[in-house]
């Protein structure tokens, strides 16, 4: 389905509205109903779990580091630049932009730009990183798990590089 409109809180949690039926859908991850953390590079008043756009995070890592297995962070693009973030192995997570738009990684020259190390199901989208010292997004030790519709600028070693891991899915990469 095509999902639109305000992304945000509605009826019994965060979801969206339904292009075709016009009914409020809550997000989910294998039918369970996922929690998501919000990042906005220009709110004045984040506030820790960062569970609604009113209180979402100034930066990636901080929602990261507040997500369990489960949970989905989603990131406005505001034309900020954002840092680098590390996810932990985490199962069924999410990280990708919360429009059609691609929020950008800024790694300076000093990192990668979104690493994963471990987990299962994991799913990146949307989101563009530029200078990094090693990948834009470097996968370690995954399962079952996707890379989507992501851009890598004037990375040094690799646009996505995937080691140690199993059933990865990329899917429109520009690098």
């Amino acid at each position: 389905r095509t999902y639109g409109g305000t992304l945000g809180d509605g009826p019994g949690g965060p979801g969206a509205i339904d292009f075709v039926t016009n009914a409020f859908v809550r997000f989910t991850i294998d039918g369970i109903p996922s929690i998501i953390h919000w990042v906005n590079k220009t709110q004045n008043t984040p506030v820790s779990p960062y569970d609604t756009p009113a209180k979402a995070a100034t930066n990636i890592q901080d929602a990261v580091n507040v997500s369990a297995d489960g949970h989905s962070v989603f990131i406005f693009d505001n034309y900020a630049s954002y840092r680098p973030a590390v996810i932990p192995g985490l199962r069924n997570f999410i990280l990708r932009a919360s429009n059609a738009y691609f929020p950008k990684i800024n790694a300076l020259g000093t990192s990668n730009g979104i690493s994963v190390n471990g987990g299962s199901n994991i799913v990146i989208g949307r989101i563009a990183v530029s200078n990094a010292a090693k990948a834009g997004f470097q996968m370690g030790s995954l399962k079952n798990s996707r890379v989507t519709n992501v851009r890598a600028v004037n990375a040094r070693s690799a646009g996505v590089r995937v080691d140690s891991s199993t059933a990865i899915r990329l899917d429109r990469v520009d690098a």
